[in-house]
């Protein structure tokens, strides 16, 4: 991710307190926008757009893990980067944050280093790509989406997007390098998405790779009728994936 200014980040608690001690962190290097509410994050990104979110857990009415899955159904909110920010760190809340997909986790109370420190991780490894491709991965499971983003991150810009309606509404605006496409997703599996990808003229020619766990004949048989480029099982090894990218981009890796 490119930053032309101070990169832009929006706050989001229902502590109004809270919301102004950390703009006041943020202030010397960030330009910050504070929310108060996940409906109040949301009306922000229908207008603005950031380069990453401290979201709140524990918030009334729309609570964080709720705002979250609203932001992602967002064109606007697809794949900025989520800090959770919470003062629970019990086992559930934070296998919770990890299904979600967020890129980091915060405990309250943090001191202003701690929070910088941490922005500037999940900030730098969104700036870290060499490379110019650009991997869109789609499937419905955001543990996997994340586990995906964390293999090719160091080498490709990753957009992680887990429904196939909104990868659709990604590509009618953009044009990855490649697709790695879940089979087994609801409304769609990978195989109906990739004929609705092959029928668009603007899309037909984009490498596409299906990853499955589950590889019967029938699955075979419905995946290669549209062409893809590659058919992984699931159980694949991060090498095994990059060389596979790697030889259809014919791209070397640096």
């Amino acid at each position: 991710m490119a930053f032309h200014a101070k990169p832009r980040v929006l706050i989001v608690d229902d502590d109004i307190e809270y919301l102004e001690v950390v703009k006041r962190y943020l202030a010397e290097d960030y330009i910050a926008y504070t929310a108060q509410g996940g409906r109040a994050a949301l009306d922000f990104l229908l207008q603005q757009k950031v380069d990453l979110i401290l979201l709140d857990v524990e918030m009334p009415i729309l609570d964080g893990f709720h705002t979250l899955e609203s932001i992602r159904k967002m064109e606007s909110g697809i794949d900025v980067p989520v800090i959770f920010v919470t003062g629970r760190h019990d086992r559930f809340t934070v296998f919770h944050s990890v299904q979600q997909g967020v890129d980091g986790y915060i405990v309250k109370p943090f001191e202003k280093d701690a929070l910088l420190k941490k922005i500037e991780e999940v900030l730098h490894v969104s700036d870290e790509p060499v490379s110019k491709e650009t991997i869109l991965t789609v499937d419905d499971d955001m543990v996997f989406l994340k586990m995906l983003k964390l293999q090719l991150q160091k080498y490709y810009n990753v957009i992680a997007i887990n429904s196939p309606k909104l990868a659709l509404e990604y590509l009618n605006k953009h044009k990855p390098s490649m697709i790695l496409l879940d089979y087994q997703m609801p409304m769609y599996n990978g195989a109906s998405l990739l004929g609705m990808i092959r029928k668009n003229s603007a899309t037909r020619n984009i490498p596409v790779v299906i990853l499955s766990g589950t590889l019967d004949k029938e699955a075979l048989v419905e995946c290669l009728e549209h062409q893809p480029q590659k058919i992984l099982e699931k159980n694949f090894s991060q090498d095994e994936l990059l060389e596979t990218i790697q030889k259809i981009l014919e791209t070397p890796l640096r």
